[in-house]
This record gives C-alpha cells, structure tokens and sequence, in this order.
C-alpha cells in the first residue's frame, strides 16, 4: 500500500522577544512622554525613551519607537564622549546596549533580519564588556529566534544551548521553560522526535509547575506531534486530547482547529495499518478520522485559512481514497488542488497531483493518472530549473524560497498594519457610546486575523476603557475580532458579543472575556451590522 501524503500541523515557537502587551499601554505612553520632557538630567531621558520605544514596539508602531531609539542613541553618544567616572560610563554603555536591543527588535518585527541581527550582535557586544549574564542570554536568545526564521537550524540550535545553559545557571524557570521549547521545536523540524521529546517534556514540566496552561497546551500538542512521528499512535493521542481539553477551555479556535486535524492523522494512519487484517476496525478508524477532518475544516473555513482548509481537503480526499470512494475523493483533491493553485501553495500542489495519479491509477483511468504524473514531474523540472538546483536539492532549495516568500510578506504584512493605524487617527470621532460604554465599530480591509487582533488591541489601549470590533471580508466571507478593555470583562464577555455578532452575518464564533474572534458567511449585511447592529447588541447586554 503506498503511503498517503498527510501535512503535519506543529505549533510554532514561542521566541524568546515575545512580550505581552500592557492593558494600560496608552496610560505608559503619556506618562513616559511626560518623563521624557522634564528630564532633569541626560541619562534619565535616555532611560526614559528606551522604555517609551519599547512600549512603541509593543504597540506595533515602529516608526515611533524607532525615533525615541535613534534619539536615545545620539543622546548616549553626547554623554559617553564627555563621561569622566567609570560609573557613568558603565550606565552609559547599558543605556546603548538597551537602544541597540530595541532596534534589533524593530528590524526582526518587520522581517529585516539583517538589520536586526547586526543591531543585537552590538548589544551583545556591550553586555558581554560589562557582563551581564541575563542581558547577554536574552540577546543570545533573540539572535537563535532570528535564525531560525531565517531557517538557520543550525545556528539557531547553537544560541539556543547557550541561552539554556546560561538561565540554568541563574535559576529563571520561566526562560529556561522557553529555551527548552525551542531546543525541542528544531530537532522537530530535523526530524529527531525522540531528542524533541526530551526537551518538551523539560519545557512542559516548567508549565505546569507554575500553572501556564497555555504553555501546557502548546507542549501537550508538540509532545503529541513527537510521538505521532515516533508512530505511538496512542501516547500521541493522549497528548493531543490533553492540549484540546486545556484549548476548548480557553476557547482558542484556532488552536482547536490544528488539534482536531492532527487527531484526524493519527486515526487516519490507524485505520490504514489495520485495513487489511481488521476491515471492522479499519473502518471505525477511518469514520473518527473523518469526523476530526470535517471539525477541523469547519473551523478553518470559519476563518478563512486557506493553507489548512487545503492541507484537510486533501486529507479527507487521501482517506476517501484509501476506503476505495474514488468519487468522494475525486471532488475533494480537485478542491484541494483548486485552492492549492490559488494561493500558490507549490509543495502542496505538486502532493496533490500525486494523490490525484494515485487515484485515477486506482480507478482505471490512466490517461488522467498520466497527466497528473506529468504535472509532478513538470513542476518539478520546472522548479529545479527556475531554482538552479538539481531535483534531488529541490526540496531544499525550495523551503528556503518559501521561507524567503515569508519574510517579504512579514514586511508587507507591516506595512499594511502601518497604513491601518495611520488611517485611524481621528478614531475618537469614530467612537460611540452606549450607556457609558465606548463602542468603536469598523470595518478594516486588506488585514489578516493577526493584523486584525493586533490592531484591536492598540485601539481598545487608546481608548483606555470599551470595547472594540474590527471586520474584514476575504473571498465571499466576513472575519471579526471584538477587543474588550479589562474593566468591562464583569460587565461584557467578548465571545459573547461576538458570537451574537457573527450570528447575524450567518456565522459563528466566540472566544474569552477581554477577546474574542468570529466568521460570518454573508457580507452584504456587513456595513448594517457594524453601523447599528452591534451597538445594539451591546446595549442589550449591558
């Protein structure tokens, strides 16, 4: 029986950059700026604007942050040419460091890794003179992160062991938690499962002493992915049904979304093992993997992820076919492939012809087997030659374009996000208020869900308290966001208005109390809804 291309969905790592931001983000931002203009002294207005360019960069405005860095950066240039004590110059040379770091963090934001590496090896550089084990193992840490979305394995492997050992000697679980996550996530990709695992479990055992359930739910599902690659189906299934619980209690959507797909795989690869010797049980395990496929493909319709509503189709289509329904599995892979030449999901294409020669061949059809072979090897004599490489390099060759395609579409990706925030200024005209809340209702274009939820909370920060829906329409369908400021989570529940929302779109959707996210099937009603329905919706349950 030949084997069935089936995509693997891992979670993405958790970078050591990553942080949080503040619930009172505009409240710092006034107050800093305040700082910054009755500075007494040079060195405390530096201070000062290192921390208002990084609460900046966590707000996403990165031309902001950008200019307190440079400003900060001239400043400590003025002070370390005239400092006398070594004290000074040593608070001096902090002060650059953390302003080197911060545009290291503006330029890895918006994919310009070159840029960013060269801002954190100088930070690195100071940190290591004064000797600042902490500074020098986040540094080390973000410079990993940045070679690994370079697809720099290697590298990336070798910062990381550093930041390890070093926040093993000072003690910081938390971090600790984060190196060993990230350990386990590149011998993921390198397909070494069983050192993964090592590290996941390092990582989770962390978790779950402080009671980070998201972070428990994250390492439940990779541990599962490890075991899965391992093929012990069963351990990679308590896993998987460990991390849906915690995600299905957070109502994370998206996350359900991946495990439902990946419980689907391993009933999926079940049911193939046992078709020939168990054919009662074969088919239980093919009905529970399609029952996982549908779930999964239904919540990614809901939000418009074309890569995995393509990847599930041809899952269902490779399980129809390996249950001998080549009808059923005709329609899906040509669905599959529809969406695959649409976006231009090239690996995914040239599996899909695969599976589409394999049916035909099944069927009997081998004119169309044919074609289908033909266009897999088609493309990959094309792209062997648009590339320069050799077939056999081709995969290769051909993850670092993709990874390439990633980064430009970060940085467009930002730009957008920039032309967003510009054109919402003058948000406060835009603001209504339903029985003293503040409600801003809008509809933002050319945005995905991450730009969206990150636009969300920038503006629920600028509004200090109320509540915030933004939408967006992409093919045919409508995707929501609702944004709750902390005060009013005893008074509204986001998934709840949102679900309400969405239900007047003909949609679902839901989500915690402070945020929630929703699709719907119908936009024509949207500039309806967004205008006067929602403000209804809201003031009914106040």
């Amino acid at each position: 029986m030949k084997t069935v291309f089936k995509y693997f969905l891992v979670c993405s790592l958790f970078l050591l950059s990553a942080t949080k931001l503040s619930n009172a983000q505009q409240n710092k931002i006034d107050s800093l700026l305040l700082l910054v203009k009755n500075a007494k002294s040079d060195s405390n207005k530096v201070n000062h604007l290192n921390i208002l360019s990084k609460e900046y960069i966590n707000s996403g405005s990165y031309d902001s942050a950008m200019l307190n860095a440079k400003t900060a950066l001239q400043i400590s240039t003025v002070i370390a040419d005239g400092a006398i004590s070594a004290d000074l110059k040593q608070r001096v040379q902090n002060g650059i460091a953390v302003t080197y770091s911060n545009i290291g963090l503006i330029h890895w934001r918006q994919g310009e890794f070159p840029q960013a590496l060269d801002h954190y090896l100088k930070a690195l550089k100071i940190y290591e003179e004064l000797g600042n084990k902490n500074k020098i193992a986040g540094i080390q840490g973000n410079i990993g992160g940045i070679y690994l979305s370079q697809g720099n394995h290697t590298k990336a492997l070798g910062y990381y062991f550093k930041v390890l050992k070093a926040f093993e000697e000072l003690g910081d679980k938390n971090k600790m938690a984060t190196a060993y996550g990230g350990i386990g996530n590149i011998y993921g990709e390198q397909k070494q499962p069983v050192k993964a695992l090592d590290y996941y479990f390092k990582a989770l055992k962390i978790y779950e002493e402080v009671g980070d359930e998201n972070g428990m739910a994250t390492w439940f599902s990779n541990i599962g992915v490890a075991y899965y690659h391992l093929k012990s189906y069963p351990k990679a299934l308590d896993y998987y049904f460990k991390a849906l619980k915690i995600d299905e209690k957070l109502e994370d959507k998206n996350g359900i979304a991946y495990i439902f797909a990946n419980i689907g795989l391993v009933y999926h690869d079940q049911a193939v093992f046992n078709q020939d010797s168990n054919k009662k049980e074969s088919d239980l395990l093919f009905s529970k993997a399609l029952d996982y496929y549908f779930r999964s493909l239904k919540i990614n319709e809901e939000f418009g992820n074309k890569n995995l509503i393509a990847v599930t189709l041809g899952n269902i289509g490779s399980l129809y076919t390996n249950q001998n329904k080549y009808k059923e599995a005709e329609k899906y892979l040509l669905q599959s492939l529809k969406i695959d030449t649409s976006i231009v999901f090239l690996l995914h294409i040239e599996e899909t012809h695969e599976l589409l020669s394999q049916l035909y061949s099944k069927t009997g059809n081998y004119q169309k087997a044919l074609e289908h072979y033909q266009k897999v090897t088609s493309l990959i004599r094309d792209l062997s030659g648009t590339l320069k490489t050799e077939p056999s390099d081709l995969t290769e060759k051909t993850e670092k374009l993709v990874e390439a395609q990633r980064q430009l579409e970060k940085q467009l990706e930002s730009l957008r996000l920039k032309m967003a925030q510009a054109q919402l200024s003058d948000i406060e005209s835009r603001v209504r208020s339903v029985k003293d809340v503040k409600v801003l209702s809008l509809q933002i274009d050319a945005l995905d869900r991450n730009q969206m939820r990150s636009l969300a909370d920038t503006l629920r920060q600028r509004l200090k308290s109320g509540v915030v829906v933004l939408a967006t329409t992409t093919d045919g369908k409508v995707s929501l966001i609702t944004a709750l400021t902390p005060d009013l989570t005893k008074r509204l529940h986001a998934g709840k208005i949102a679900q309400a929302i969405a239900q007047r779109l003909g949609g679902t959707g839901g989500g915690r109390p402070d945020l929630a996210e929703a699709g719907g099937k119908n936009p024509a009603l949207l500039d309806t809804v967004l205008n006067n329905e929602v403000y209804e919706i809201i003031g009914a349950m106040l």
